[in-house]
């Protein structure tokens, strides 16, 4: 895994998952859309997908970063990702705020905070809360191999 120091200027995206927040580059993500009806449990522990369109692989994080197998409905809001390999996912969140030409105060995690399986490595603070900085790329590359 690599953990470059992010970029500090760029376009972002703020991806909230309840206190959970990501600033992901805004370059490495897919379209933004409204959840109209509600992602449902699949075979596949991890993956949730909408009746009737079971091609469709929703995820969703924890405030830990643990994959739930259910959707809160505060969930509203999904963002599409692709992996190198083609897989198309998308990720609900409760929130998802686009920030143009953002310069985030970036910080190392405290090395007695780091855990060798996290993909977060770099936070900044807005709005009075940490947010944790990573790649699209990075942090999907660690979610799917849990499944």
């Amino acid at each position: 895994m690599n953990h470059a120091t992010p970029p500090e200027r760029g376009h972002y995206a703020l991806l909230r998952a309840d206190r959970l927040g990501l600033l992901i580059p805004k370059d490495e993500m897919g379209a933004t859309e409204h959840l109209s009806q509600q992602p449902v449990a699949s075979d596949i522990p991890g993956l949730l997908t909408l009746p009737g369109h079971d091609h469709t692989c929703f995820l969703v994080l924890s405030e830990r970063l643990q994959l739930l197998d259910h959707c809160p409905g505060n969930r509203y809001v999904t963002t599409k990702m692709v992996t190198e390999d083609g897989t198309e996912t998308h990720w609900c969140w409760t929130e998802v705020r686009m920030l143009i030409d953002f310069v985030p105060r970036i910080h190392p995690v405290p090395e007695v905070l780091l855990q060798a399986s996290s993909p977060l490595r770099h936070y900044a603070i807005m709005d009075g809360q940490p947010v944790f900085l990573c790649s699209a790329q990075i942090l999907q590359e660690v979610i799917l191999s849990r499944i």
